[in-house]
């Protein structure tokens, strides 16, 4: 059995990692984010980890995942600067989810390496061809300017909306490559 922490060998160091290790997990457990004030993880936490300070989902919500997600990016941004790529493509895919949320996935790959740029919920609008261009426009341009990189084409799926928004974007962007997703 390992050797038992006591409160005295934690340092904030510790704290710092416990709290991104809980807020990855939470991510990527899918946890709902009250979890971090179950009492059986308060337990857990007082009996094992003796230094650590349990944080509200409060704290979770509002400044640990921010946090985590702007390290994520920083890291995914130097990844794609390191790559010394200047030229990219942009996909965007919608979808239903278990919880009837309408999303809409916007991604890049550039050095053959695919970047997550943004993910919208979109269940409150309705779906049609010019919100989707409206949304396609603010996520090139934000993504162009957020990771310092040019994109020359873009791929969406085959759908009736993506259709007539692929016709006006190139309307708009004789630039662009503009492709549909034969995969649908």
């Amino acid at each position: 059995m390992p050797p038992r922490l006591t409160a005295s060998h934690w340092t904030d160091s510790c704290q710092e990692h416990f709290e991104m290790l809980i807020t990855r997990l939470t991510a990527s457990a899918n946890l709902p984010h009250r979890w971090v004030e179950n009492h059986e993880w308060v337990t857990l936490v007082a009996k094992f980890i003796p230094g650590a300070k349990l944080f509200s989902r409060n704290k979770l919500t509002k400044t640990l995942i921010p946090q985590e997600l702007e390290r994520v990016q920083g890291l995914a941004q130097k990844n794609l600067k390191d790559l010394k790529v200047a030229e990219g493509t942009f996909q965007l895919d919608g979808w239903t989810g278990g919880n009837y949320h309408h999303f809409l996935g916007f991604m890049f790959m550039a050095g053959s390496k695919v970047f997550a740029a943004e993910l919208k919920d979109t269940l409150c609008e309705r779906k049609t061809a010019e919100k989707l261009l409206t949304h396609v426009r603010a996520e090139f341009a934000r993504t162009e300017e957020t990771w310092n990189i040019k994109l020359v084409a873009l791929v969406s799926d085959n759908s009736s909306k993506s259709l007539a928004m692929r016709k006006a974007l190139q309307l708009e962007r004789p630039d662009l490559i503009i492709m549909q997703c034969y995969t649908h």
